[in-house]
């Protein structure tokens, strides 16, 4: 997993990601990255009720949209690339791996959320966040070796240059329709320029809409970080399934 800071749009598009990062709101005990999950909403919170400190569980839905905000302390975004075989599976690429020409897929999301333990009384097991947000996912056919294509603003270097070809998917992730706005921007576009000037515009406007209190919030399950492949699989539906 390659991870970023929140930041301006602007070093989205020209820094390349750090490798291995974790969040800044804690420390996760485990040794793996985080790994994303396939979005799906969240039905239930358990948290630490300030009014009287103690651990409280309740419907998402039963929460005012303050108190949602409030229970979603932390943003990040992060990029991940994966690499198509002779089969067609993608896998991870490795560390430090070399681009060469082939296919690829970059998953980058920028979220709102909050890490909990996936087992109360284990907390070595991982950390599940939960939270909502933005995703884009670019579908990528790299025509030389040795591309950066680990940001958006060397993606659009590239696709400047006709070095790449495919395809780029936005969605979002639990901010329903209360944004016309953002509304627009959630569609297919080619991987031009102007694909990626939209994706970048997209994010933007997501934080724009994550800042209007308004805004009506659907948390959804966004990954995990275990010790072990599975260690937090019980606490999440099995629809939100690891993203490869």
């Amino acid at each position: 997993m390659k991870q970023i800071g929140v930041g301006a749009i602007g070093l989205l598009m020209m820094a390349t990601p750090a490798i291995g990062a974790v969040a800044a709101d804690a420390v996760v005990p485990a040794v793996s990255p985080q790994v994303p999950l396939e979005p799906v909403p969240a039905e239930k919170i358990k948290y630490i009720n300030p009014a009287n400190g103690r651990m409280t569980e309740t419907y998402w839905a039963a929460l005012s949209e303050a108190q949602k905000r409030a229970l979603l302390p932390s943003a990040e975004a992060f990029v991940q690339i994966s690499q198509a075989d002779s089969t067609g599976s993608f896998s991870l690429l490795p560390i430090g791996a070399s681009v060469k020409k082939g296919d690829y897929k970059m998953l980058f999301r920028w979220q709102q959320y909050r890490a909990d333990y996936c087992l109360a009384g284990n907390p070595a097991a991982g950390r599940i966040r939960t939270g909502v947000g933005l995703e884009i996912e670019a579908q990528i056919k790299t025509l030389k070796a040795g591309l950066n294509i680990a940001n958006l603003g060397a993606l659009t270097a590239a696709a400047e240059r006709d070095q790449v070809s495919g395809a780029i998917l936005i969605r979002q992730i639990g901010l329903g329709n209360t944004s016309p706005t953002l509304g627009t921007y959630l569609s297919n576009f080619a991987l031009t320029r102007e694909g990626v000037t939209k994706a970048l515009e997209a994010i933007a406007v997501t934080k724009a809409v994550l800042e209007n209190e308004k805004t009506a919030l659907t948390p959804h399950y966004l990954s995990t970080t275990e010790a072990t492949p599975g260690s937090c699989s019980a606490v999440r539906p099995a629809a939100a399934r690891p993203v490869i």
